[in-house]
């Protein structure tokens, strides 16, 4: 294998899926942030008003990005590391 058979492979679709359900999650994040503020706030009295700014939520993309990016090198080095012969071994 090449090192664009392992881009294409590997990073290409892993990448999409998780920039995705990141990106797809962040309104679950403010659901829950808001049930949460619910529950904690039953026994006092008035209207509690969740705020999240843009830029929290774009931090949180941000920085699973960039884990996902030290992860993925680390995965691809070592995918790298395997020889061909082994490689081709395993899917016998």
């Amino acid at each position: 294998y090449h090192n664009l058979e392992i881009d294409g492979l590997y990073i290409l679709a892993i990448t999409v899926t998780v920039v995705a359900s990141m990106v797809l999650c962040i309104p679950l994040l403010i659901a829950g942030v808001e049930a949460l503020l619910k529950v904690m706030m039953v026994r006092y009295a008035g209207n509690i008003v969740a705020y999240l700014p843009i830029e929290l939520l774009a931090r949180e993309v941000l920085i699973g990005c960039a884990t996902y990016a030290v992860v993925a090198v680390i995965h691809v080095r070592a995918i790298r590391r395997v020889p061909l012969s082994i490689a081709m071994k395993v899917q016998e």
